[in-house]
């Protein structure tokens, strides 16, 4: 189930990315039109959220991975007859940390590189 959800917005992110590079390109094209440079963009999380996303999706990721390695050891001890029971709750609760951590990590470098990209495109408009 969880893996569903988690394929599910990784296409709709992806759709509305290419929804926001089609965007950008219309603006540029128009702001060449008019023969104007385009002003820097500013980012929609704030340097410290967004390192502070980066940090929690790490942790998640950990936890996560953590998680599935300790119900590999106990199915690879006890055998295959405990999988029938808890595997499948374990693997759900692994992949739900794994992909929030990794969608953390992801959104919290875009952030990050967007705050970065905005204070150059500041300082050099300075």
């Amino acid at each position: 189930m969880f893996t569903s959800i988690f394929i599910t917005a990784v296409i709709v992110s992806a759709f509305f990315d290419q929804q926001q590079r089609r965007h950008k390109t219309e603006l540029q094209i128009e702001y060449e039109k008019l023969g104007k440079k385009i002003p820097a963009e500013p980012s929609k999380l704030p340097m410290l959220e967004s390192i502070a996303n980066v940090v929690v999706g790490l942790i998640l990721l950990e936890i996560g991975g953590l998680t599935l390695w300790e119900m590999l050891s106990t199915i690879g001890i006890l055998g295959g007859d405990v999988t029938s029971k808890t595997a499948p709750l374990q693997t759900d609760f692994s992949a739900a940390l794994l992909a929030g951590g990794i969608t953390l990590i992801i959104l919290g470098t875009k952030g990050v590189l967007a705050n970065l990209r905005f204070r150059r495109a500041s300082a050099h408009a300075s």
